[in-house]
């Protein structure tokens, strides 16, 4: 995943749940798309503590865009990057430079 797979969306986070998969959920206010961190759990990923770093605040999420039948206006809700008050709390997008992934 680069930079030039994904769309930014800032937003006030309205819900955070954890799905059976182990995806992490996350709701913004005024948004209809349910968008979420793919296996967030088996990542390392603390629903409870990313909930209270995240709930009503306002937050940084770069998610995927694509086409699909599913997400016919292009977005799709898988998160690759989200932030917080400037904290990077995850992030999967590979730094095209060194093709490391962006800390």
């Amino acid at each position: 995943m680069t930079t030039s797979d994904v769309i930014q969306k800032i937003g006030v986070v309205q819900y955070v749940s954890v799905g059976n998969g182990g995806d992490i959920y996350i709701t913004l206010e005024s948004d209809t798309h349910n968008y979420y961190i793919n296996n967030a759990l088996k990542q390392g990923l603390n629903a409870d503590k990313l909930k209270a770093a995240i709930l009503q605040k306002e937050v940084t999420l770069l998610h995927i865009k694509r086409w699909t039948p599913f997400s016919t206006d292009g977005v799709f809700p898988h998160i690759s990057k989200l932030s917080c008050n400037n904290k990077v709390l995850f992030n999967e997008i590979i730094n095209e430079k060194n093709d490391k992934r962006d800390q």
